[in-house]
């Protein structure tokens, strides 16, 4: 048997054309410009489009954008080329070198300077006067002091030079107490005025004079002081001294470093004040309390030496 010839469909081969036309409008209504392709526009599915001209506002949005984009684009280049200009002109103007002006010389810092330095060099000399103390000769060997003077200076001279043979004593250290004012120069003074009247004496000083000498105006025995030449010892031994009983110590050779006499009550009897002629009183008194006050102020400079040495 032969074949049969085929038959020929009449459909139209292709998509619907409905089909075709609501795909069409649910990509307009979904579509949104991009910024980067101005006659283009990208719909839903990330699908680019040619802008067909159906409606002008979607045509022309792209139009304004690309403009404004110039617009800055322009302005950007323009402040970019006028920053690079000026650079240029800076890096190109040669430096201007300005004179350096002359420091003024102060020639009273150098002169404070120098004054510092004297005084600081004058201040290590009198310190160290007072460092190095001498425990002076053997205190036995002077007949004119008692045994308790010799005792006592020799108790003072072995806590400076063997302190591992010293042994604290209150008896030495009271009597070094009561007696580190007292040398032969000042007993002399104080004796002196000793032999005045009292009646002499109390017309001849004033009573803040009396009341002042009354406490320390107790003369020892000729033969119980302190030589000169042991104030250094016994000055070392008295800033070893501790607690409340230090603070005393300082105190009262402060007062008595202090102290001046005061002028004698005026004498009515004379014609004039500069022809007066001091009674012998106050001249013995004055004469002790000054002497009195140098050797509080010598043993105070030994005791303050002493702390400040390293």
């Amino acid at each position: 048997m032969g074949k049969r010839p085929r038959k020929h469909s009449t459909r139209a081969i292709g998509p619907d054309p409905g089909h075709v036309q609501g795909l069409l409008e649910h990509h307009e209504e979904h579509a949104v410009w991009d910024e980067e392709s101005t006659p283009q526009r990208v719909d839903s599915m990330g699908n680019a489009h040619v802008a067909l001209g159906t409606d002008s506002s979607v045509v022309a949005a792209p139009a304004a954008v690309q403009e404004t984009r110039s617009t800055k684009d322009a302005a950007q280049n323009s402040t970019g080329a006028n920053k690079t200009h000026l650079a240029a002109r800076t890096a190109a103007a040669p430096a201007v070198a300005r004179p350096l002006e002359a420091p003024e010389e102060d020639d009273s810092d150098e002169e404070d300077n120098t004054t510092r330095k004297r005084r600081k060099r004058t201040r290590k000399r009198k310190k160290g006067a007072y460092t190095n103390a001498e425990p002076g000769p053997d205190p036995s060997s002077d007949a004119h002091l008692n045994d308790s003077a010799q005792k006592s200076i020799a108790y003072a001279q072995c806590y400076l030079t063997d302190k591992s043979k010293w042994k604290f004593s209150k008896p030495r250290q009271n009597w070094l107490l009561r007696h580190m004012l007292w040398s032969d120069e000042i007993r002399a003074a104080a004796s002196t005025l000793a032999a005045v009247e009292e009646s002499e004496r109390n017309a001849a000083l004033s009573e803040d004079a009396l009341s002042m000498l009354a406490p320390a105006f107790q003369i020892p025995e000729e033969s119980a002081v302190v030589p000169d030449i042991y104030v250094p010892v016994v000055a070392v031994y008295l800033q070893s001294i501790m607690g409340l009983s230090k603070q005393r110590v300082i105190d009262a050779l402060t007062v008595a470093a202090a102290a001046s006499l005061p002028p004698p009550p005026p004498d009515a009897s004379a014609e004039s004040t500069e022809a007066q002629e001091l009674p012998k009183a106050y001249t013995c008194a004055a004469a002790w309390c000054t002497l009195r006050a140098a050797r509080a102020h010598e043993i105070l400079q030994w005791i303050q030496a002493r702390e400040t040495a390293p």
